[in-house]
């Protein structure tokens, strides 16, 4: 697990010096080694997590024995040492016991064609230097970001926003906050640089680095089905699949643990996990004094179960206000969602780990969100009232009232910022003082981003996501928004902060490939998770999964109020570019705005 960065640029005159800057910048991620290489017009640059192979074997950037290749690459391949038997067949003999090096001689074999073999996240560059060539990738499921800008034949591209920032040339994107107080995040493209995007999952970008002729290319696609519409049959499946993602995201030389939350997904990654290791497996999790918030009683169960070397840490609201500058320097992109992965990651390097098992995925896969439940409602309501009625509703007092103008834009942005919105267009417009027309404007854009991503036309996208179950429009929008672009990065830039890899088996290729093939009826059996809970019936006590389902979120909501926006105050430089948010503040005291809603205005202003 690591940092990358690299540049194509035929006109600078301080490759080395801006390849530096750009690795350097993102050191908290790969504090374990770093390398850079570089010619006339390229450089890159590299910093390592060592993870499999920790000796000095594994250096970065790799060059192949010929010479001809250059590899930078940041992640994990769960099934190396598959492809790398296979490639062994064919003769190739290996140096190291690195996933890296299996990587280069893959793409040495089969060119662009390997990246379809790779079960596992990364985000990577590879150099052929006979075909003057450079080659970007990203994973099937947008696990590792990888963002990058290109203009007029200059390409720059990093692991996080950071190592473009330390170069002072990049403009801020104007339009950040619009999208960010919508969201909550930002959703790709989107980025708070001009110009700087997203290379989308599952896509690789070639550019020609003599004449800067660049081609994209879409490795990796899933489309629903029904190819799966037997119930025994999709409970068997889950079961074998989930059970082998798990021993093979346990592949580590360094020590690896699991986050158990006490919820259904984390606890039954511990049941799966414990059989699998020699020694006990470590478990971490997070704790209140504010009982409603804590799930103790949920994590005892499992850990009593399983015997797990358990470490139980407790968030206060002292602590939250003392790491705040922390937390804020380690957010790569604005977030209202990240404070907690901090704090779990903070906490599982203090206990020596190196790489931690999530259960990020399984609700957006199997069904665990409200959205899932009322999608079906929201597709019989879009159909009996008119369109132009939604943007009305941001008149109304409330918040949940107000996100019903959402509905006016058309396809998944829509419905998933009717579920997931902070602040509708004409709140945003208060708040940062522009036109309510362009917070539209805007935001309508995003829909010909994801019409132009899966390589369609807009009626035909529409038409095909309009047609789909209501369990899986809901899939789609909680795959490819909320967990592709909160979760995910969240989770990427917290963890990396700390030197700690998160690794995500929900997101396996394999069960991937079968949640989209399994029948929306089955999939929406009730309760929620069905298919989790089923598989695993005698395995996951019913305590854990027969009660109500609980966000992995702080308390906020009182620790925000009163004398909470003193100790922002304290911790947050207003900035001059927006408007005060006092209107923001007065909101939520009168209990318009949850606290969320807040917390981003606040955001709004510090993060750039």
């Amino acid at each position: 697990m690591c940092r990358i960065a690299g540049i194509i640029d035929s006109s600078s005159t301080n490759l080395k010096e801006d390849i530096l800057k750009m690795r350097d910048a993102m050191h908290r991620g790969g504090p374990d080694d770093s390398g850079v290489y570089f010619n006339d017009t390229i450089a890159l640059g590299h910093r390592r997590l060592s993870i499999i192979d920790l000796s000095s074997a594994g250096h970065q950037p790799m060059i192949s024995e010929d010479e001809n290749l250059v590899l930078c690459y940041n992640g994990e391949i769960y099934n190396f040492k598959e492809i790398r038997t296979e490639l062994e067949a064919y003769g190739f003999t290996f140096k190291t016991k690195t996933d890296s090096e299996v990587v280069l001689k893959a793409y040495e074999k089969w060119g662009n064609a390997c990246f379809e073999k790779f079960n596992g996240m990364f985000a990577l560059a590879i150099f052929n230097k006979a075909k003057n060539e450079m080659t970007l990738a990203r994973d099937y499921a947008g696990i590792k970001p990888l963002y990058y800008f290109f203009e007029e034949g200059k390409l720059y591209f990093a692991s996080e926003i950071k190592a473009f920032k330390a170069l002072n040339r990049f403009e801020e994107n104007p339009n950040w906050r619009v999208y960010f107080l919508a969201f909550g995040h930002l959703p790709e493209p989107i980025t708070t640089i001009e110009r700087v995007q997203s290379l989308p999952k599952g896509t690789l970008l070639n550019i020609n680095t003599k004449s800067g002729e660049v081609k994209t290319e879409r490795f990796s696609t899933f489309q629903f089905t029904s190819a799966i519409n037997n119930k025994e049959v999709a409970l068997e499946k889950v079961k074998q699949i989930l059970t082998t993602s798990v021993e093979r995201h346990l592949i580590s030389d360094a020590p690896i643990g699991l986050f158990l939350s006490g919820g259904i997904d984390s606890s039954l990654l511990t049941l799966l996990a414990q059989p699998l290791l020699k020694e006990s497996l470590q478990t971490l999790s997070i704790v209140f004094d504010e009982e409603a918030y804590s799930e103790r009683k949920f994590q005892e169960i499992i850990i009593q179960k399983t015997g797990a070397n358990h470490s139980t840490f407790t968030v206060s609201e002292e602590h939250f206000y003392e790491a705040l500058p922390d937390v804020l320097l380690a957010m790569d992109q604005p977030t209202t969602d990240g404070i907690n992965s901090y704090f779990i990651c903070k906490y599982a390097k203090e206990a020596g780990l190196t790489a931690v098992l999530s259960g990020l995925g399984a609700d957006e896969l199997f069904g665990g969100y409200n959205s899932f439940v009322n999608s079906s409602k929201i597709t019989q309501v879009k159909k009996w009232i008119p369109r132009s009625f939604f943007k009305l509703a941001q008149y109304f007092g409330k918040d949940k009232y107000q996100k019903a103008a959402f509905l006016y834009i058309k396809g998944p942005i829509g419905e998933y910022l009717f579920h997931r919105g902070l602040l509708c267009p004409r709140e945003i417009s208060k708040i940062l003082g522009i036109k309510e027309q362009k917070v539209w404007e805007l935001i309508n854009e995003l829909t010909n981003y994801y019409v132009n991503n899966q390589d369609n036309n807009q009626d035909n996208y529409l038409e095909e996501f309009n047609s789909q179950a209501p369990f899986n429009k809901a899939s789609f929008q909680e795959i490819n928004l909320y967990m592709q672009n909160q979760l995910l990065k969240d989770s990427d830039f917290m963890s990396m902060w700390h030197a700690i890899e998160v690794r995500v088996p929900f997101l396996d290729r394999e069960l991937l490939e079968l949640a989209y093939e399994i029948a929306p009826e089955v999939k929406s059996t009730q309760p929620k998770k069905f298919l989790l809970i089923q598989a695993f019936k005698d395995l996951l006590p019913k305590e854990i999964w027969d009660r109500p389902k609980m966000g992995f979120t702080f308390p906020f909501q009182d620790w925000l109020l009163d004398n909470g926006k003193t100790n922002l105050a304290k911790q947050i430089n207003n900035s001059p570019k927006i408007p005060n948010n006092e209107y923001a503040y007065l909101q939520y005291k009168k209990g318009n705005y949850t606290w969320s809603r807040y917390w981003a205005t606040v955001l709004s202003q510090n993060l750039n």
